[in-house]
């Protein structure tokens, strides 16, 4: 029981997040193909909190940002989930390279990245995929918040 009520929540705050945004409270009828673009510039932000009943136990958040001069700054960090060293555990970005993760049972080490000649785009910015020894193992939508 508990555990649906955690899981409703979650599913709740996502679609807050998602659906917040000021410019599309003007416009209460208007259907997805006549709502507003959202273009992102410096300092927008996009973000991926992984929940540990809905993603095999890893809890955490990865971050995205975007700076000055057509770059996305990663930066995240891995509380729980992470039951093997020994294993070959990975972050990625949608098709972004996969970056390696530093295990300390159960949690990770923080992690960061660089992506020149990227933007966050469209507030639509996909999925944080954590792979264990090459296979896909959980992953978390990004919600954009511009």
């Amino acid at each position: 029981m508990n555990l649906r009520r955690t899981a409703v929540v979650s599913v709740t705050t996502l679609c807050l997040a998602v659906t917040a945004p000021a410019a599309y409270a003007a416009a209460p009828a208007a259907t997805p193909a006549a709502l507003p673009s959202a273009v992102s510039s410096p300092g927008s932000v996009a973000f991926a909190d992984f929940n540990s009943l809905l993603n095999r136990g890893v809890s955490g958040r990865v971050t995205l940002t975007e700076m000055p001069g057509n770059t996305v700054r990663l930066i995240g960090q891995f509380d729980t989930g992470f039951d093997d060293h020994t294993a070959n555990w990975e972050v990625q970005w949608g098709s972004k390279p996969r970056l390696p993760l530093m295990v300390n049972p159960p949690a990770t080490a923080p992690f960061t990245a660089d992506y020149p000649n990227t933007t966050l785009g469209l507030v639509t910015l996909g999925s944080i995929k954590i792979y264990k020894n090459g296979a896909l193992y959980t992953s978390t939508l990004l919600v954009g918040l511009l």
